[in-house]
């Protein structure tokens, strides 16, 4: 669809958006998959669908930015890219009400009228990994946990009295959840101990699994109050199952561990990371675990990291369209076992086209980095890091709450650091010279550069002058 200044764009009679809890969604009643939307991008549909014309849309939206029209209409162009099924021309310059775009703002993230994302005073959420062990060696995995063999334990550096000190700080300060992950926190030869600790906090936590649990130790952390536990299987075909997770026996080893739980009259939480090998039979893996009794399952979908990371691991856009019509076609299973299967339909198609978009889309879409703005990830050694998916850079060590407390690390001036790089980091390559440089920061993902250039401070592939040819996403 064209942008023409003169006229204006609604969502089809068809088409509403919902929203809950801040997130948003355009639903059609048409045999089309729904769509997740960021709130901007809601924002701007609400303007248009009240009868403002593109120009006008445009100068709202550049006021309300201060930012220039030019990159308005481009930002506006990718955002008609992404609902255009949805929407339709329309020619009725009646406006229905007057926008209150400030019931946006919060959602958004932004302040007044400019657009910094709000970073909360102290984390809302903790990542305590807490070993770096894992008894798999799974083939995607991000932190390229380090495997041991089963059964073998190992201490935290972050000893319990610590963890207890940290989760108290966390509560004083109103931070309401953590996680507890790893590698494998079940590979510490005292994990239990950090669960009463834990439980005591007043908190809401997770902790996930892969390791063998034994009947044993399933009725120990069911005495220690633990009522939930994630547990991480990608396929109900063993020979799949084993070779994602690189470890003979693990399929086995986690039904077994499975059983025990429930035994134990423990919830079980399924995560499944989608890829090429198992996205096909993924709907026949939800009905083998459904009707083992699981009724809480997750996806993530494969993405790029500086891990093992590898680019056959990606499906083919065939092989989502495949996994999306499958998905729904169980809906009469999901509602007739009562499953909370945590999927939107057409959320992998999403992904699929962020990555596989021209380079106008990608730049145009770009958001703002979140890193340090509302969670914080702490490594096995203590180190606090910038972000999550570079955890092991030494550049991106902001602190560590074996020395320091949460809040000092919190407000290390590393992040203003690594938020507003300075440019003789970036010498010899061509971010040093560019006219975009103070523009690009807070868009600059350091993750892609590093993926793409092998080194943080290089051109983001999704810029301007990035690459076409980069699909990684």
């Amino acid at each position: 669809m064209k942008l023409q200044g003169d006229i204006g764009v609604k969502l089809r009679t068809d088409c509403k958006i919902s929203v809950d809890g801040g997130k948003y969604r355009i639903l059609s009643d048409r045999s089309i998959p729904s769509i997740s939307i960021g709130p901007m991008i809601a924002m701007v549909l609400d303007i248009l669908n009240s009868g403002y014309t593109i120009n006008e849309t445009i100068d709202i939206l550049a006021k309300l930015m201060k930012s220039e029209r030019e990159i308005i209409e481009k930002k506006l162009e990718a955002i008609i890219e992404i609902t255009e099924p949805f929407i339709a021309m329309n020619n009725d310059f009646h406006l229905e009400t007057n926008i209150d775009i400030k019931k946006y703002l919060k959602d958004i993230g932004i302040e007044k009228d400019t657009l910094e994302i709000i970073r909360k005073p102290f984390p809302a959420y903790l990542v305590f990994n807490l070993t770096d062990k894992c008894e798999r060696r799974c083939i995607y995995c991000y932190e390229e946990a380090i495997s041991i063999p089963k059964g073998k334990k190992v201490n935290a550096e972050i000893d319990v009295n610590r963890f207890r000190v940290l989760l108290k700080e966390a509560v004083d300060n109103g931070c309401s959840k953590f996680e507890i992950g790893g590698g494998d926190p079940f590979c510490i030869c005292n994990i239990a101990e950090y669960l009463k600790v834990a439980m005591k906090s007043d908190m809401d936590f997770t902790i996930s699994t892969k390791s063998f649990l034994s009947k044993g130790m399933c009725h120990e952390i069911r005495e220690i109050g633990l009522k939930e536990i994630q547990i991480s299987m990608d396929s109900h075909i063993e020979e799949i199952a084993d070779m994602l997770m690189c470890s003979k026996n693990a399929y086995s080893e986690i039904l077994e561990t499975i059983k025990n739980l429930q035994d134990e009259k423990i919830n079980i939480r399924l995560k499944m990371v989608v890829n090429k090998y198992n996205i096909e039979h993924i709907d026949k893996s939800i009905i083998f675990f459904g009707d083992k009794g699981i009724k809480d399952i997750s996806f993530n979908l494969y993405g790029m990291s500086c891990g093992r990371h590898s680019k056959i691991l990606y499906p083919t856009e065939k092989q989502i369209d495949i996994f999306e019509s499958n998905i729904l076609k169980l809906k009469n299973y999901i509602n007739k076992s009562e499953m909370n299967l945590q999927y939107i339909p057409g959320m992998a198609n999403e992904f699929y086209k962020r990555g596989n978009a021209s380079l106008a889309y990608k730049t145009c879409m770009r958001g703002i980095c979140a890193s340090c703005t509302y969670s914080m990830t702490i490594r096995p050694n203590g180190d606090v890091v910038y972000c999550s998916f570079l955890s092991k850079h030494p550049d991106f060590v902001i602190g560590n709450i074996l020395r320091e407390s949460i809040n000092s690390c919190w407000n290390s001036t590393k992040i203003k650091q690594l938020r507003n790089p300075e440019r003789y980091r970036f010498k010899n390559t061509i971010c040093y010279d560019c006219d975009l440089f103070d523009i690009c920061k807070e868009k600059r993902c350091y993750l892609r550069s590093m993926v793409y250039k092998g080194t943080p401070y290089d051109i983001d592939p999704w810029c301007k002058y990035g690459d076409s040819n980069f699909h990684d996403y």
